[in-house]
């Protein structure tokens, strides 16, 4: 076996691939997030225009790879997918200078790989090799793909955006660390090993993980091509040096006593489920259980596992990791409190957090995380928090942000246990899309307020005009909601009503809230905007905004002999 012209940099990754192909595995199952194989099927004649095709597909896994978390890859050429053993080594008489200079010429901007061959199994093949990418990468015409795993995801516009944001300011998490690999303990190296085949395997690839620790780091991308260890690697697998911890918990017997203090000096990899196993320890007793129709009863926690889990990942993934100052866990038997350094990514308004695709931090980190299974591949996070709390029957989450820090507050309270089982019925009715955290939103207003406008609707989902009209939408025509006539104002069905029980009590669904305010001033009441809104259930300012409209049609006015400003200002039927 001859590996002329290999340099040692490509050794441990495409070797070790090429070793595992020749003793009989497929090189769709040694692909990895930064390896593809394709074969040049130039010499079959029953393959037309293959060479051109083979040239098309090759640009676009190298700008799949210069978009990926990791930023470079390597694509060999020569070699069949789905064949084992030798057999697969098929080879290549592709000039290395013609692939280079197409690749140059074919993307935005001009990426310069570097393409040599080698010489395995006897067969020829081209190694070409996508350098760290500095910028968003396309194709001449403007496509533009990412790899995740061993596949090319399109990227939306919002993406594209992120990735140029990210690279013109670089991570911190891919700096060099001082670090070296030897200074890793077994243990973590194992427990890294351990959650990447358990990541493989879920996903439907090949559980096997690569032997060596510098391997395994590689391909969790916390080795740079110059196989130096990322800072992210310090983070991720290391212990902070003394006097730092990681996180620290607080348990408080009752809200404002003195705390017990556990300090966490751990890397994150253990440090993470070192803290929710704290949390879910002075959290353990149940809350309440539900009876169901069945008469079979189900277990409402203290506090929602998924909720609490995502708040502690979200805290140290995307946390300013240059402070030095750790995260804090204040726990009490009615109130989680977790605060972490740094504010909200780029790009994120805390009155946005379910719906912005953020720019993250520490996205190298972030990356190593993804691949261990410890973070989602594509979620914000918080709208699995959001659809957690209201399932077990509470108040969303209030999430407190200041120029340095992020502070989530999530309460255990008092489950409303008649609006789980009730969610539980509209499971069986509606089925998956009771899955959507906007549905979950809706449904938990209205268990409240009779009425719905599409301004809170846009607020309390976080969505623009557009998005709220087409939800509501959607739920008139799978009958969980219906329209007020021509109102932007929703109730819910006589179906919902009856699936809540709320077969009694007052209902809006035939008046608008100007029908409804009108009515009111007819039958000769004064009225406040205060005391509506809280009526209705809406905002006291679009109750304002109502009641200035039917001013404006001389059918409302302000009460002269009462106050004419401000929150006591009552309001009669117009002269």
């Amino acid at each position: 076996m001859a590996t002329q012209g290999f340099g040692s940099q490509h050794e441990t990754i495409i070797l070790d691939a090429l070793k595992k192909i020749e003793q009989g595995a497929t090189a769709d199952s040694v692909e990895s997030e930064f390896l593809e194989f394709k074969e040049d099927r130039a010499h079959d004649p029953q393959a037309k225009n293959s060479r051109a095709d083979l040239i098309e597909k090759v640009i676009d896994e190298v700008v799949c790879f210069a978009n990926s978390d990791h930023a470079w890859g390597y694509v060999v050429i020569g070699v069949a997918d789905k064949v084992p053993g030798r057999e697969a080594f098929t080879g290549t008489d592709m000039d290395e200078t013609d692939v280079r200079d197409k690749v140059f010429a074919r993307t935005k901007p001009n990426l310069r790989v570097e393409v040599e061959p080698l010489v395995f199994a006897e067969k020829r093949l081209l190694i070409v090799t996508i350098p760290e990418a500095l910028t968003l990468y396309t194709r001449a015409k403007g496509q533009a793909s990412k790899r995740v795993g061993t596949r090319c995801v399109p990227l939306s516009q919002e993406e594209r955006q992120a990735i140029v944001y990210a690279r013109a300011n670089p991570d911190y998490m891919a700096k060099n660390s001082t670090h070296t690999v030897e200074e890793i303990s077994l243990d973590v190296v194992n427990e890294a090993r351990r959650l990447l085949a358990n990541r493989r395997k879920a996903s439907g690839i090949d559980p096997a993980v690569p032997e060596t620790a510098r391997g395994l780091l590689r391909e969790l991308g916390l080795i740079n091509q110059n196989e130096r260890l990322r800072k992210a690697a310090d983070i991720l697998l290391l212990p902070p040096p003394p006097p730092l911890i990681t996180v620290r918990h607080l348990w408080r017997p009752f809200p404002g006593a003195d705390p017990h203090v556990t300090e966490i000096a751990e890397p994150i990899i253990s440090a993470l489920p070192h803290i929710q196993r704290l949390i879910a320890r002075y959290s353990e007793q149940d809350v309440k259980r539900v009876r169901l129709d069945g008469g079979q009863e189900i277990a409402i926690p203290r506090l929602p596992k998924e909720a609490v889990d995502e708040i502690i990942t979200n805290a140290l993934v995307h946390r300013d990791w240059l402070s030095s100052q750790p995260i804090v866990v204040d726990q009490s038997p009615r109130v989680l409190k977790v605060w972490s350094p740094g504010s909200l990514p780029v790009g994120v308004d805390k009155d946005r957090l379910l719906t912005t695709q953020s720019v993250p931090r520490n996205a190298t980190l972030m990356a190593a995380m993804r691949a261990l299974g410890l973070v989602e591949e594509s979620s914000r996070g918080f709208d699995r928090v959001w659809a957690s709390m209201i399932r077990t029957g509470r108040d969303v989450p209030e999430v407190d942000v200041t120029d340095v820090s992020v502070e989530v507050i999530i309460p255990s309270g008092t489950p409303d246990t008649d609006f789980v089982a009730a969610l539980l019925r509209f499971d069986e009715e509606f089925g998956e899309m009771m899955n959507s955290v906007n549905v979950l939103i809706v449904l938990w207003h209205l268990w409240e307020a009779p009425i719905i406008t599409e301004k809170q609707v846009m607020e309390k989902t976080q969505t623009a005009k557009t998005e709220a009209k087409e939800l509501m939408a959607a739920l008139c025509e799978y009958g969980l909601t219906q329209q007020i006539r021509d109102a932007r104002e929703w109730v819910l069905s006589e179906k919902s009503r009856r699936i809540m029980g709320k077969t009694e009590g007052k209902t809006l669904a035939s008046v608008s809230i100007g029908e409804w305010l009108l009515s009111q001033l007819s039958d000769g009441a004064s009225i406040s905007a205060a005391e509506a809104a809280e009526e209705i259930g809406v905002d006291r300012k679009e109750i304002t905004e109502h009641l200035r409209y039917l001013r404006t049609l001389g059918r409302a006015r302000i009460d002269p002999h009462g106050p004419q400003r401000g929150s006591a200002t009552r309001w009669i039927a117009g002269s």
